[in-house]
């Protein structure tokens, strides 16, 4: 009855403080049954305002045991009353001194979205994670990013994409591990899932990692040499570029399954099942249609890779085994017939040897020879950084040991004959190899 009530409601704000804090939440089914009933809207608000202070610095568990109620009042009380009753409540909580407060208004985002009107997710939640994303504390940025996970499935139109994709990344190169892992395995595939947009991220990847390593100082200020092209990396600089390596290679499969299902020659692609043949390789080199999810990896994604590579000093071999292990990966993922006739041509051109052109399109060509060193400078740049990938990356997978052998034979015997290399060349290919 509303007497009831009423005697509930006026009679918990005085018993709260005086029970244990560890046996506050059993107190939770009254407090809910008299925020649900009152008809008195400053009332509920108090009680409300009681709920989400329950307890001054709740654990896991009771995090879990005050959300689980506020799930259940949502459901109960409907949009309008979550909306204005039960969300200002917890979003006061935004700048509470506690992290562990902070936490339940993340968690409330990802949870409670379902129960609000759709134009409000995406709105007013989703600049409420925004602000969580910024929190110093390390654990609410990554329940910013697990909750904002959950709620992209929820958003009711794709307005706020590149919002959500920049916020993707920025918690993606965070300065802790654990924002970072949570963003790979739950935010970035969330965000896949939901935008439908993989060429865009990987524009936009791409550009990420040449941006982070070109706007780092030159070696030298001393124009024109090498060491003027080679940056020097800081701490933040290099985390982010392994972070944004890693997401290159999260996003393979992605790539990999984009290229089959889009693949034009069907009748061949089944057959060969996930690797690309010789015999879809020579059909794609006739020209005759578009494959852009297939041209991405070897017309935009080696030619970033490539330039990243003439950006970085000896020193920075984390990175370099980093891109090895993608270039690796694609071999595996592409198949055999990729890696000789797509992926060697690629490299070999861009550290200035021949290649053969047989299974490039025309069109492409142009592009792919723009990659081959034109000055001297160029040509050292590509021993030192490109050279390394060519021979661990490329030549190194399982199935081109001869090959790599005969090339290294041609670089290190042949090489050493002739009269003109100079010491200095000698050492960068010495170098180059003692990477593999």
């Amino acid at each position: 009855s509303l007497g009831t009530i009423q005697i509930l409601a006026d009679a918990l704000p005085k018993i709260v403080p005086y029970v244990l804090i560890n046996h506050r939440e059993e107190l939770l089914p009254l407090i809910m049954c008299a925020i649900e009933r009152h008809p008195d809207n400053a009332t509920r608000d108090s009680l409300t305002h009681t709920l989400f202070n329950l307890i001054k610095r709740p654990d896991e568990q009771q995090r879990r045991i005050i959300m689980d109620a506020c799930v259940s009042l949502a459901k109960n009380v409907g949009e309008m009353r979550t909306e204005i009753e039960l969300l200002p409540q917890c979003w006061e909580q935004i700048n509470h001194m506690y992290e562990e407060r902070r936490l339940l208004v993340a968690q409330s985002c990802g949870e409670l979205a379902e129960f609000v009107r759709p134009e409000i997710r995406d709105s007013l939640i989703l600049s409420i994670v925004q602000q969580l994303i910024e929190d110093p504390a390390t654990v609410v940025r990554e329940a910013a990013a697990h909750n904002l996970a959950l709620l992209l499935p929820l958003f009711p139109h794709m307005d706020k994409y590149f919002k959500v994709e920049e916020l993707m990344f920025q918690l993606a190169c965070d300065p802790s591990g654990v924002v970072v892992e949570t963003t790979l395995k739950e935010l970035l595939p969330a965000l896949i899932n939901w935008g439908n947009k993989l060429d865009h991220i990987l524009r936009v990847l791409i550009s990420h990692i040449l941006d982070s390593a070109e706007h780092c100082p030159p070696l030298t200020g001393v124009e024109g040499s090498v060491e003027s092209h080679l940056r020097v990396l800081g701490e933040q600089e290099r985390w982010n570029l392994d972070i944004l390596l890693r997401i290159l290679a999260d996003l393979l499969p992605h790539v990999h399954q984009k290229a089959i299902e889009t693949c034009p020659f069907s009748s061949v692609s089944e057959s060969n099942g996930p690797k690309f043949s010789s015999s879809v390789l020579e059909l794609y080199a006739g020209g005759h249609v578009e494959w852009p999810a297939f041209e991405w990896m070897h017309v935009d994604c080696f030619s970033g890779l490539i330039q990243l590579s003439c950006l970085l000093p000896q020193k920075e071999d984390s990175l370099r085994n980093r891109t090895t292990k993608f270039l690796l990966a694609v071999s595996e993922l592409f198949g055999e017939s990729y890696s000789t006739h797509i992926m060697m041509p690629v490299f070999l051109v861009a550290v200035g040897d021949a290649a053969d052109f047989t299974f490039f399109p025309p069109n492409i060509h142009s592009r792919i020879r723009g990659l081959k060193p034109r000055t001297a400078v160029a040509e050292r740049l590509a021993v030192l950084g490109i050279l390394p990938l060519l021979l661990a990356g490329v030549l190194g997978s399982p199935g081109k040991r001869e090959q790599l052998a005969d090339y290294l034979r041609k670089l290190l015997v042949e090489g050493a004959m002739k009269e003109n290399q100079s010491i200095t060349h000698n050492n960068d290919i010495v170098n180059a190899v003692r990477f593999l």
